[in-house]
């Protein structure tokens, strides 16, 4: 079990969720939720991250376009399944451009100053401007980091 110490001292329990089968991309966005989001990432480096977040599952396919595939083929035959200790401006930029291929990824971007950080199936990201999606009103919720993850491809 997960544990956290409040503004009290006292320590409190985290609810732990796995994401290792959750299909399509989510954006977990660091926050004192209560709820820690954990996956398998970096393919065969087999990563365990995990962040207390909000979640917010992102659609996974648009118009033919199937994000997680294409994520997924770049980092596998690019990378060779070994992907786990950074990413390239190269692939920053793939992301960026699957990102940019549907309106409900479109408003994120690969944050430049966490490549080191990123890795397949754990990729840092920045909102460029928070604009709603048919399944998002953002209202006046603001955030400035996020994490989009996916099912590891090892």
């Amino acid at each position: 079990m997960t544990t956290r110490v409040c503004e009290c001292g006292v320590p409190t329990a985290l609810l732990k969720f796995y994401l290792w089968n959750t299909p399509g991309l989510s954006l977990l966005i660091p926050a004192k939720s209560g709820v820690v989001y954990a996956n398998q990432t970096g393919g065969h480096h087999c990563h365990q991250q995990s962040m207390e977040s909000i979640l917010l599952s992102l659609f996974n396919r648009f118009d033919g376009i199937d994000q997680q595939s294409l994520l997924n083929q770049h980092f596998v035959s690019k990378l060779h399944g070994w992907c786990g200790n950074g990413i390239t401006d190269d692939t920053a930029d793939f992301v960026d451009e699957v990102l940019r291929a549907t309106p409900y990824t479109s408003w994120l971007r690969v944050d430049r100053s966490r490549l080191l950080d990123s890795h397949e199936a754990w990729i840092f990201v920045q909102p460029t401007e928070l604009s709603g999606t048919e399944t998002i009103e953002f209202g006046d919720f603001q955030f400035s980091e996020g994490v989009i993850t996916w099912e590891n491809s090892d």
